[in-house]
């Protein structure tokens, strides 16, 4: 392998270029890029700054000036372009949602166990996110007994074309759930150490808002909102972990903050001050009073990404498994909005 690991990326939309911009901020370069034509794919090479492009995504995973391949297709593609990778013995960074179906998963977390396979999970990338895990695990909220929030976009309301994702044979089904709703769960587990583990699930909108009530393992009850149709919420993605002696708030919308409640008194906790964790500390990258946005997160969880497969071990990296957990959670939230009962969410 190369000292600089070479990127291929297969899918040149918005993500790609996400995907594009994180590589060389990784210290990677970007070698090859594949869209749905080789026509796009040359097009596609030059607005990304690759290198070269590739005919097919195929042609990309066997090539071998490729170290690393970006799965940035559209979902339905996911999984057999991972599972070449992975056969190929090539490391795989696959966007979520891992497969359209949770057996698709399973596969694909099991051939990807002796591999560097990790999914972008990246809102776990902000320091703030990082403090409120910090906080938690150091027990200074008490007892977590409450966890709520939402994740908010518009980018479908007023009858927005959604392309692909609107095809249940591409999107997979409960597309809202399935494309933004994961990213809430799987934050609120990783930060509390909590896992939902029963939830009573109602889709509407076609599949474009979905509402959760949910209990976990570890005593708590909750509930979250998950919407692509609600109006003047560009990307609202926010929690509050209350606990018996404190509760952590973040919006993903204004990211340099984490807000602290106490009873004595609420604390708005900035990002880079004194007061917060090395855990926090070591992904605030620039001064404070300089905004670090999405950008920065997806920079980070591939910088780790690399580093892992340097072989240097990161925490918190999201890998296959977490991929095959937003499966089995978005299986539990269709099985109980079509039965409209409580379902038990599978370990």
């Amino acid at each position: 392998m190369a000292d600089q690991l070479r990127a291929g990326i297969i899918g040149a939309g918005f993500i790609g270029a996400i995907h594009a911009h994180a590589v060389r901020a990784a210290g990677g370069v970007v070698a090859r890029v594949a869209a749905s034509t080789p026509e796009r794919s040359a097009a596609a090479a030059d607005r990304l700054g690759a290198l070269a492009p590739a005919g097919t995504g195929e042609d990309l995973i066997d090539a071998d000036d490729i170290d690393v391949v970006h799965i940035c297709t559209p979902n339905s593609l996911h999984a057999p372009l991972a599972h070449r990778t992975l056969a190929a013995g090539k490391p795989v960074v696959c966007e979520k949602p891992l497969a359209t179906t949770l057996s698709d998963a399973r596969s694909l977390a099991a051939a990807a166990s002796a591999r560097v396979a990790t999914v972008p999970f990246v809102y776990r990338f902000y320091p703030a996110v990082r403090e409120a895990r910090a906080r938690v695990a150091a027990g200074e909220a008490g007892p977590l007994h409450l966890l709520h929030g939402a994740y908010l976009q518009d980018w479908q309301a007023g009858g927005a074309p959604a392309g692909w994702r609107a095809e249940a044979s591409e999107g997979g089904a409960y597309r809202a759930f399935a494309d933004i709703g994961v990213h809430w769960c799987d934050l609120v587990e990783f930060t509390t150490g909590h896992r939902i583990v029963r939830l009573l699930a109602r889709t509407a909108g076609g599949g474009t808002s979905t509402t959760v009530l949910f209990s976990t393992d570890a005593g708590a009850s909750g509930s979250m909102l998950v919407s692509q149709t609600a109006i003047g919420r560009r990307n609202a993605l926010r929690f509050s972990l209350d606990g018996a002696d404190a509760s952590y708030g973040f919006d993903q919308e204004h990211p340099e903050t984490l807000l602290v409640g106490r009873l004595d008194g609420n604390l708005a906790l900035h990002r880079g001050s004194p007061a917060t964790s090395d855990a926090a500390a070591c992904y605030s990258l620039l001064p404070p009073g300089h905004p670090q946005g999405y950008q920065d997160c997806f920079n980070a969880f591939v910088a780790d990404t690399y580093a892992a497969i340097g072989g240097s071990a990161r925490d918190g990296l999201p890998t296959f498994a977490d991929g095959v957990r937003a499966a089995v959670l978005v299986g539990a939230a269709i099985i109980s909005s079509e039965s409209s009962t409580w379902v038990e969410v599978p370990t």
